[in-house]
């Protein structure tokens, strides 16, 4: 049987152990290695110059109609985009952008771009939502940390043992609540914990976990929580002190 012949009756045999040969790592590398060294010989090089010249429009048509094919375009995009992720990771690409930044936001005309530029991307409606969403995500963590680190792990309500994050806030064990929020200029909600956490989680005034209904209940009956005094905890003032 003749290699042509032999050719012809396996032929789909040969083609898939052919593409099957060629995605191997180790023949891509030899491959890669060969045509880098094949290339750098001078009369290579010399033949891809006369080449070059020679059909020079004829090469610059194939590339045009080349580059227009839709799947080429595709390749293009999702490599430049991948490099340049990749270029824009790298420590000494970033320290010089950071440079530039800090020259061109002196200019006024640059800053005054950069706000009109941020004001006008901050009012579409997706961006303003994805805001709301970042920021409710990013208060439910810091929330989760700060009752942590004052009511255990899992957090619980240190009167009525309550465990539901949504049902729990931070209480001053000695009502003066008021007084240690002008001390520190008057923050509340997601801005009292922030705080709490840049000053390394103070205690002083004492600090504890409680329910919105006990933390309420203290605020109605003087102080004392109505469960204290139902379970006879508590008689009065006194004994917190």
């Amino acid at each position: 049987m003749t290699t042509q012949k032999y050719y012809q009756k396996h032929r789909e045999e040969i083609l898939k152990y052919a593409k099957e040969y060629n995605q191997r790592i180790e023949v891509k590398e030899h491959r890669k290695k060969y045509y880098k060294e094949y290339s750098q010989r001078p009369e290579v090089k010399e033949h891809i110059t006369e080449y070059r010249q020679k059909h020079r429009e004829e090469i610059k048509e194939y590339l045009k109609q080349y580059y227009q094919r839709p799947e080429i375009k595709k390749h293009i995009k999702e490599y430049k985009k991948e490099y340049q992720k990749e270029y824009y990771q790298r420590p000494e690409v970033r320290e010089r952008e950071r440079a530039h930044d800090r020259i061109r936001d002196k200019l006024p005309k640059r800053r005054e771009q950069k706000n009109k530029g941020n004001k006008k991307y901050c009012e579409k409606p997706e961006v303003q939502l994805k805001n709301k969403i970042y920021r409710k995500e990013r208060w439910a963590k810091l929330k989760l940390i700060v009752l942590t680190y004052y009511g255990g792990n899992p957090p619980k309500c240190a009167c009525c043992n309550e465990s539901r994050i949504e049902f729990l806030t931070i209480d001053h064990v000695n009502n003066d609540g008021k007084k240690h929020r002008k001390q520190i200029g008057s923050p509340t909600g997601g801005k009292f914990y922030r705080w709490l956490v840049q000053h390394n989680f103070p205690n002083n005034p004492l600090l504890q976990v409680l329910c919105f209904n006990c933390n309420y209940g203290k605020r109605v009956n003087g102080g004392i929580c109505p469960h204290e005094k139902a379970r006879g905890i508590v008689k009065d003032m006194s004994e917190l002190k």
